[in-house]
């Protein structure tokens, strides 16, 4: 069960001063599918940091177990993301 908190666990502010993270498992039977999923905000002296991580874990009935990871990092300048001009 999800509630409003869950979607934003500080109160919604102009700035982009707070430091926070969320965290998301997900685990379907039918398929063996399961994960985690973190999504973060990291600031440091003149900057700002906005982080995805994940872990997925596969099992299905017929085969092997598969793992995988993923990382994402996005630097925020004035309030963009700089990815979005590479």
């Amino acid at each position: 069960m999800l509630t409003d908190r869950d979607d934003c666990p500080h109160d919604v502010e102009p700035e982009f001063n707070f430091e926070e993270s969320m965290n998301f498992e997900f685990h379907d039977l039918e398929t063996g599918l399961a994960g985690f999923l973190r999504l973060a905000n990291r600031l440091k002296e003149g900057g700002q940091t906005r982080i995805v991580e994940s872990t997925v874990r596969w099992h299905p009935a017929d085969g092997p177990q598969l793992h995988g990871m993923a990382e994402y990092l996005d630097q925020m300048l004035d309030g963009q993301p700089v990815g979005i001009r590479v």
